[in-house]
């Protein structure tokens, strides 16, 4: 790939690339996510948040592949703010944990009271 984009020139302007792809494959990410859970939304009722956080996973993992250098250099220079972001990110995920949880509970007691 990288001979080809020396190529036609977009080696050089690698980095609006990057971040172009980045933008637009989160932006399909979420879209897929979105589409498949309205789709697919009651027939998968135990397993909407597991599939949610596969989602998001995988479009993690794939703006990862694309590597933005930038992110790199800023986690380098700022040390703190990755453990800021995963702090926010656990946070997140457990709000979200709790809350199902929460609402598994208060179903059992509406059925069983």
């Amino acid at each position: 790939m990288r001979d080809i984009f020396k190529q036609r020139g977009w080696y050089e302007d690698r980095r609006s690339l990057q971040v172009a792809a980045s933008i637009v494959i989160a932006v399909v990410a979420i879209a897929l996510i979105a589409w498949g859970l309205l789709w697919a939304w009651h027939h998968i009722k135990r397993y909407r948040l597991a599939i949610g956080f596969t989602g998001l996973t995988l479009g993690f993992a794939i703006i990862r592949f694309i590597s933005l250098h930038e992110v790199d250099a800023w986690n380098a220079s700022a040390p703190w703010a990755r453990t800021a972001v995963d702090l926010i990110a656990a946070a997140g995920v457990s709000a979200i944990a709790i809350a199902r949880l929460w609402q598994i509970k208060t179903r059992e007691q509406r059925r069983s009271g």
